[in-house]
């Protein structure tokens, strides 16, 4: 099966889906803890490297808290919407780097490293982790999907796209940080029933 992601189409199908209801209040109460997380620890002169910026749906926010933003994505349809959006904008700040992480990601260092929405569709967890880790020279902030009835239904509208979702437990990611101190935040339509969708990792990658 060829590659959904670098499929013509799958820019606007991608769009409509973070239309829907559910996805609209689970990204909601994430963005509000993405937020907080960005205000805590992007400084104004620092350089942050997106990955899978996807169509920008947090680049603008990060750019206006950052000196600069490289923000890489591999789909073509989605960088065109991104480079629309940063035009409209004026952001002058954000570079843009069509291109795998694994392949073509810049190879120098960054103070902030932000993956938001990527280990959902990451086969090798633990080769991605230790990538963002390795050119973060502050920390890296990154969402994970955890099992939970929303994940069902993540993982439910990913397989009507022809997406395989991944669902990950905290002491599975611990594993693979190396003994990086980290802290989690759980959001995404948590509730005294159910557990959020998603936590909010920050890692840190400072050494002392």
């Amino acid at each position: 099966m060829d590659d959904l992601f670098l499929q013509k189409g799958f820019p606007r199908i991608y769009e409509s889906v973070l239309r829907l209801p559910v996805i609209r209040s689970i990204r909601r109460q994430e963005q509000e803890t993405l937020q907080q997380a960005f205000a805590e620890k992007i400084a104004p002169t620092d350089h942050v490297l997106e990955v899978g910026a996807g169509t920008g749906y947090y680049t603008l926010d990060i750019a206006r808290r950052a000196r600069s933003v490289t923000a890489v994505e591999r789909s073509p349809g989605m960088i065109r919407i991104l480079r629309q959006r940063i035009e409209s904008a004026g952001a002058g700040n954000v570079t843009l780097v069509e291109s795998d992480f694994f392949s073509g990601a810049p190879a120098r260092r960054f103070d902030v490293v932000i993956a938001i929405g990527v280990l959902d569709c990451v086969t090798d967890a633990k080769g991605f982790l230790d990538r963002c880790v390795s050119l973060a020279g502050k920390c890296v902030i990154v969402t994970i999907p955890q099992s939970s009835v929303w994940a069902a239904i993540h993982a439910f509208f990913g397989g009507m796209m022809g997406v395989r979702i991944s669902v990950y437990k905290p002491e599975e990611i611990a594993s693979y940080l190396n003994g990086h101190p980290y802290t989690l935040r759980e959001t995404g339509l948590r509730t005294r029933w159910t557990r959020g969708l998603t936590l909010v990792a920050v890692i840190n990658t400072r050494i002392p």
